[in-house]
């Protein structure tokens, strides 16, 4: 259904209806729900380069991701940019920053209702809202 580079041999159709701002409405890692303002994590999603970027409030993530037709997902995010954020100042951003690459990285499932996108995987839950 959407974009993936991910599996040999997988010729993947982009997915206009995914391709989009997605504002990070709440997520949770290990059962903890994080502290989080509406807002304040985006998710670009390009289905077809199956490229993912997302800006934390604190730096922006760059990587790769794949959603299978079945419900499988997953993301990989290798590059980011230089914290904008101070330890000092601002240890609980660098600390959500951390938190949510640790959940999207976890997203092994994937699926849609009304104008969200939901990501799930053993250790997190996602819930992401079409930004308008």
């Amino acid at each position: 259904l959407a974009a993936s580079c991910a599996r040999t041999g997988f010729q993947a159709e982009p997915d206009p209806a995914l391709d989009a701002s997605w504002i990070v409405e709440s997520f949770t890692l290990d059962g903890n729900e994080a502290d989080l303002q509406t807002g304040l994590i985006v998710v670009d999603i390009n289905t077809s380069t199956a490229e993912v970027e997302v800006a934390t409030g604190c730096r922006s993530l760059f990587g790769s991701f794949t959603f299978l037709d079945d419900g499988r997902s997953g993301f990989t995010l290798p590059g980011a940019t230089k914290p904008a954020c101070d330890n000092d100042e601002e240890p609980w951003l660098i600390e959500l920053d951390e938190s949510f690459a640790t959940a999207l990285g976890n997203v092994e499932t994937w699926s849609t209702s009304d104008d969200q996108l939901l990501l799930n995987g053993p250790r997190s839950e996602l819930v992401l809202l079409r930004a308008s």
